[in-house]
């Protein structure tokens, strides 16, 4: 059934807006059905627009399928992007990039169900889309981490395996908020997330009685 978002669709100026709405309702549709219960022609039915329309534009069903995780991640990426251009000290510049991922995926959770079909389905895919978003972005966080280090601001520690753990925590953070559906202040948990990466979870008092034992 087309809607008013759709309706419009086939009198889009350019191919690439046209190529967008496709995205936009298969991503909604593969999301609530699933790759496999998914037919073509249900997303073509929703734009008014021929099957033949989205094939000549993506090729085939998978193709499209990769088109809609890849559009996510190349959506988060820009996302991120605007973060790392802001000029803040090193505490707010992390507690923004968590707050900017976790907000993103509490605005697009089909992304999240299209992540995991993607795992599920093409197995055989040599680099899936979220670890490609995090190999292209690898480089950019590296430097900002041993400048980070080389200013004293950061910890002397292996940049790769500190940023597999804070990659690994916010990554994490959606799956858990995704499949709990609890309502979750996304500021707050943001906040709790840098801090606890910043100064951890133990009490002063606890990290002064094993730093005492250490010397001992």
């Amino acid at each position: 059934m087309q809607t008013a978002e759709t309706a419009a669709v086939t009198e889009l100026p350019t191919a690439s807006k046209r190529n967008e709405m496709i995205l936009a309702v298969a991503t909604k549709i593969f999301a609530r059905r699933g790759y496999r219960n998914t037919d073509v022609q249900e997303i073509a039915d929703e734009l008014g627009i021929g099957k033949g329309t989205i094939y000549r534009a993506f090729g085939t069903k998978e193709e499209l399928f990769l088109a809609t995780v890849d559009n996510g991640m190349k959506k988060l990426s820009e996302r991120v992007q605007k973060v790392k251009e802001e000029n803040c000290d090193s505490s707010d510049h992390m507690r923004l990039s968590i707050l900017t991922f976790l907000r993103f995926f509490d605005e697009n959770p089909d992304l999240i169900e299209l992540l995991m079909q993607e795992r599920s389905e093409f197995k055989h895919r040599d680099t899936h889309s979220y670890a490609r978003h995090w190999e292209i972005n690898l480089p950019i966080w590296t430097d900002r981490c041993r400048d980070a280090m080389g200013d004293g601001r950061l910890r002397d520690l292996p940049v790769e395996g500190l940023l597999e753990v804070y990659s690994g925590l916010c990554y994490g953070a959606i799956f858990i908020q995704h499949f709990s559906k609890k309502h979750v202040d996304i500021e707050a948990r943001a906040e709790l997330m840098a801090d606890i990466i910043q100064n951890g979870v133990l009490s002063e008092q606890e990290r002064a009685r094993i730093n005492a034992q250490r010397v001992r």
